[in-house]
């Protein structure tokens, strides 16, 4: 009796009711079990990677890039005049005072040096009644340009970037500048004035964050457009062309991206850690929280793209695309994927076309200083070079590179003067074709043209 009732007793356990309550608890058990171990494997991950940034003692807090965004040790601070000055091009009432002038409005195309410029004393006038302005611009460049702007990187993507817009004013007020003084015969102030442009590229040199990257090399990408026409059109002084070589070869743009890199960082993870701050939500089907999946996979892929900032090129621009594909392959067309990494999704378009535009900008900067070397060479041995490596060693320590795809820098000459180019944007040797797809970067002196402007002006 005793041993069928203990059998009764262990059946009533697989009753129905026990085996719904025992089925409800691995059904609740297991999606538990595993989001706990999902969880605290992505908890890992991003620990993982913040202790990496710890310690190489890169910037994680707003509080950490106060510090990191500073006047370069021994650099002078120009930041006041750019401030100054920024009030009046930032202006309402400067933007309506420009607007029929050429380069900082709506002008006609300025013409070539030898040539009747009908808006050329409306120019000089506009020029002089901001000679207080001009006159602080050139103060700052005589500083080297460096500042520090005011920045709240509490507020994250939601902060405002003043300054930038009337840098780049700036910039254009010393390309009106620099055409006047090539109308007038001016070698040396078209040279000052470049000089200058050069030093914009430095006000924003040290700003950690992506959009002024962009903009330095927009600035520079003026500097070398306004020298590429100058050496073109007047005889810059031995002392100015070396003045202007050490301009062009200033400019950093890898360091400048590797920083703003790391302040993007740090506006990205705090977005992951309080989204509804930032009102991002608008990029969102619904409202969501931020996952540590997600975040790992953001600090992961920053972390390939500040490597390849510290590359050469064009090994940067591959290390750059690999991680923009790995984002992609991670993601995929999976709906739910782009559920699981929407931050990483929002807060990284692909970086690998910032690199590009770095890649391009160093390119420019090469051709503007080979041309400069070109220069040097011409007024020592009466002629042009036929190769660049009649540059070397006396004039350029190696032939530069194309940083587009490893290469030496394409050279032609040609009857009217020379060519330079790096290869645009697909990587291809098209011959020296920029066209609406700038197929190649080019940069096109005419000597002839400076010799017709010469007698002109005598």
């Amino acid at each position: 009796m005793h041993h069928h009732e203990q059998r009764a007793k262990s059946w009533r356990k697989y009753t129905p009711c026990g085996c719904v309550l025992l089925l409800f608890a691995v059904v609740v058990a297991i999606p538990v079990i595993g989001w706990m171990v999902w969880s605290m494997n992505a908890a890992r991950l991003v620990e993982d990677e913040l202790a990496k940034l710890r310690a190489a003692n890169e910037p994680l807090e707003p509080s950490d890039l106060d510090p990191f965004y500073a006047i370069p040790p021994g650099k002078s601070d120009a930041t006041r005049l750019w401030v100054d000055v920024n009030q009046t091009f930032e202006s309402a009432s400067f933007a309506e005072a420009v607007r029929q002038l050429p380069i900082v409005g709506e002008g006609a195309e300025i013409p070539p040096v030898g040539e009747d410029w009908e808006q050329l004393e409306a120019v000089e006038a506009f020029l002089a009644d901001h000679s207080d302005e001009m006159s602080k611009v050139h103060k700052a460049a005589s500083l080297g340009g460096y500042a520090r702007f005011d920045r709240d990187f509490d507020d994250g993507i939601a902060m405002l970037l003043p300054q930038v817009q009337g840098i780049r004013s700036a910039a254009r007020m010393l390309i009106l500048e620099a055409r006047v003084a090539a109308h007038q015969g001016d070698a040396d102030g078209v040279a000052r004035s470049i000089h200058a442009i050069f030093a914009t590229c430095r006000a924003v040199e040290e700003d950690p964050i992506l959009i002024s990257d962009l903009v330095q090399v927009a600035l520079a990408g003026i500097a070398v457009s306004e020298l590429e026409i100058a050496v073109g059109s007047v005889e810059f002084s031995d002392a100015d062309l070396q003045m202007l070589r050490e301009d062009v070869r200033s400019i950093d743009f890898q360091r400048s991206l590797e920083r703003a890199l790391m302040g993007e960082r740090v506006i990205g993870i705090l977005t992951f850690r309080n989204p509804g701050k930032f009102d991002v939500s608008e990029e969102m089907p619904f409202p969501m929280r931020a996952n540590n999946e997600d975040l790992a996979l953001y600090l992961s892929t920053l972390a390939k793209y500040v490597e390849a900032s510290r590359q050469p090129f064009p090994e940067a621009l591959a290390t750059a695309e690999e991680a923009t594909l790995n984002v992609q392959e991670v993601v995929g067309d999976s709906g739910v994927n782009k559920l699981r990494y929407v931050f990483t999704n929002l807060l990284l378009p692909a970086l690998d076309a910032v690199f590009g535009a770095n890649a391009r900008g160093t390119g420019s900067t090469h051709c503007a200083d080979t041309s400069l070397a070109i220069e040097m060479y011409r007024r020592v041995n009466g002629k042009l070079p036929q190769t660049l490596a009649e540059l070397v060693p006396e004039f350029m320590d190696i032939v530069p590179i194309d940083p587009m795809d490893g290469d030496p820098l394409r050279y032609v000459v040609n009857d009217d003067g020379y060519m330079l180019y790096s290869v645009g944007r697909n990587q291809v040797d098209d011959g020296g074709v920029m066209g609406d797809e700038r197929l190649d970067e080019v940069y096109s002196i005419e000597i002839g043209a400076r010799n017709a402007s010469s007698e002109v002006n005598k």
